[in-house]
């Protein structure tokens, strides 16, 4: 039957591979070339981009420990103010305490010495009118029952003895 035998047809295979050369050596000087100097600038942005986000990274673990130890800091000092606040605040009421004292002291020390004077007030007016009670009893008495040097002596007698414990007391 029918046998075929292909033979390479070497007029068609050379120009065929002399244009594949060069259709690829067209494409690597306009595709290939361009896409891998695309793709080194894009892979060295994204190492860029990690060395200065690890950098950032650093950065941040940084300042964020110095805030925190400004932050401690900060609550030792709040702690101390609080601390002095609170001494203070005891020395103060302490301080109103002892005055509260020492004035309700003299208070009471002046009321004492008022209800001295006025006890020694009254007992002055109270002799002062059992006097008074006593001279117009004497005189009642004396007008209806004595003579006149009976009268005269009784009246000197007790203005001595009035006198007298006037001066006692």
């Amino acid at each position: 039957m029918f046998e075929v035998h292909v033979l390479p047809d070497l007029a068609n295979f050379i120009p065929q591979i002399i244009a594949t050369g060069i259709l690829f050596l067209v494409l690597r000087h306009f595709l290939f070339k361009p896409v891998t100097d695309l793709l080194d600038a894009r892979s060295k942005k994204i190492v860029s981009n990690l060395e200065e986000s690890t950098s950032y990274k650093r950065e941040a673990e940084a300042v964020r420990a110095e805030y925190e130890l400004k932050l401690e800091d900060a609550k030792g000092e709040a702690r101390e103010i609080v601390e002095t606040a609170k001494k203070r605040s005891e020395q103060i009421k302490d301080e109103i305490l002892q005055e509260a004292k020492v004035e309700a002291q003299k208070i009471s020390e002046r009321s004492m010495l008022d209800i001295e004077r006025e006890k020694q007030k009254m007992l002055v007016d109270l002799k002062s009118e059992v006097v008074e009670i006593a001279m117009l009893a004497a005189t009642k008495v004396v007008e209806k029952d004595l003579d006149p040097s009976t009268h005269k002596t009784m009246i000197n007698k007790f203005i001595d003895e009035v006198g007298e414990s006037q001066w006692k007391n």
